[in-house]
């Protein structure tokens, strides 16, 4: 068996959570796994333990049950006990029992065939990828609940029925609620216009008028951002790609999606620029290849990238080298952030946040809103506008001087009265 000074288990942790990030798990799980490594740690430096093994793992356990049943601990307890198990397993073999991904099911119930034409027919309008697995979620739920009221066919379903269904939708939060009413509301439009209906029961379905306020975008300042890109041990396969990565979501503003997804015919080295489909907009937008980015691109295609005939740029480390997932992403660049020391808050710690702090930067150079609109790609100038809510001085320049009028001169004593 091998043992680990505890000293050195901090350095455990973090290349298991690179091993995690690499295999392509989510950002929750992610987050919980750290979390559970960080409550291992502090219990291993607590206890002036100068090794973690079995039986150091098997007391943590102990420590955490407390005499109760697995079944009767809290979600977070429950990782904690699982992350003290896979840890060891990872430090004792360098890898984990690898999970297995859910496959997705072939639609079933009433609604089956149906659905399946309808997201087919929303995918030939290019609807993006994630907004369709939005609307097969939404339709699932549908379908569902008239197979259980008994309903063997599409036209037994009645106003009444759909008034109760229309009722029944209560998710956390009221933007998903209008949501899955809005995908309710376009599929039965489907229906009737396909004649899987005989009626038209769209008005009984309450319009989506719901408009989400935006948030204020996360952001981080050029030196935070310095500070993450120096984070990064670029004398690794690994930390070229991540640096180069990086350095397109931070300085070019590029989404997740592109970074993972751009190919070698997007690179002009002629002309020095990146032109490529954005996946989100499906509008094309071209970019400078700053030096540092196109340094960075070269450096992990000479001495990092895998030999793969893939036409993606960036690809994981492991075979079948396919492109990198969004999610791996956002754990590469929380990972860096982390590294750096960072102290992140209530922010994000994403790639979206490395393109807002672009756009901040941008603003506080004077850049002009449509400008920054167009580098981003937006497909509106009102998109970008939400970075103006969070740029104080920009907003000051819009404060008016607003004359005192005869009648306030006339009844300058109001407070008083």
């Amino acid at each position: 068996m091998v043992t680990i000074k505890s000293n050195s288990l901090n350095v455990v942790a973090e290349k298991f959570m690179e091993y995690l990030g690499d295999r392509e798990y989510n950002r929750v799980t992610m987050r919980n796994y750290r979390g559970g490594c960080k409550a291992v740690v502090q219990y291993v430096r607590e206890n002036s333990l100068e090794q973690y093994d079995a039986d150091i793992c098997r007391e943590y356990c102990l420590m955490v049950l407390n005499g109760r049943d697995f079944s009767e601990l809290t979600k977070r307890e429950q990782t904690m006990l699982r992350c003290a198990n896979v840890l060891l397993e990872f430090m004792e073999t360098g890898a984990i029992s690898q999970k297995v991904k859910p496959t997705k099911d072939a639609l079933k119930g009433l609604c089956a065939e149906s659905i399946a034409k309808y997201l087919a027919n929303l995918e030939s309008q290019l609807m993006s990828e994630n907004t369709l697995k939005g609307h097969r979620l939404y339709l699932e739920r549908f379908d569902d609940y008239f197979t259980k009221c008994g309903i063997k066919k599409l036209n037994d379903i009645t106003a009444e029925l759909l008034l109760e269904y229309v009722s029944s939708v209560n998710y956390h939060g009221v933007g998903a609620g209008y949501r899955a009413l809005g995908v309710t509301r376009g599929y039965l439009r489907f229906l009737h216009e396909r004649k899987y209906l005989s009626k038209d029961y769209t008005q009984l379905v309450p319009s989506n008028n719901y408009h989400k306020q935006a948030k204020l975008p996360s952001m981080y300042t050029e030196d935070e951002v310095s500070k993450m890109l120096g984070a990064v041990d670029r004398g690794n396969p690994k930390g070229k790609r991540d640096y180069a990565m990086l350095l397109l979501a931070s300085y070019l503003g590029l989404r997740a999606s592109d970074v993972c997804q751009l190919q070698f015919n997007e690179i002009n080295w002629e002309h020095d620029t990146i032109s490529l489909m954005q996946k989100k907009t499906r509008q094309r937008t071209e970019l400078p290849l700053l030096p540092i980015i196109g340094n960075a691109i070269i450096d992990y295609l000479k001495y990092g990238r895998p030999k793969s005939e893939c036409n993606y740029v960036f690809l994981q480390q492991r075979p079948d080298y396919t492109c990198l997932s969004c999610s791996t992403f956002y754990n590469i660049v929380s990972e860096y952030i982390l590294r750096a020391g960072i102290t992140i808050d209530n922010r994000k710690h994403g790639p979206h946040a490395l393109r807002h702090s672009l756009a901040e930067r941008l603003l506080g150079a004077h850049t002009p809103l449509p400008v920054i609109s167009e580098v981003f790609g937006h497909t509106s100038v009102k998109s970008t506008n939400v970075y103006l809510r969070v740029d104080v001085s920009k907003l000051r320049q819009c404060v008016l001087d607003v004359p005192l009028t005869d009648y306030y001169e006339q009844n300058r004593g109001w407070r008083h009265a």
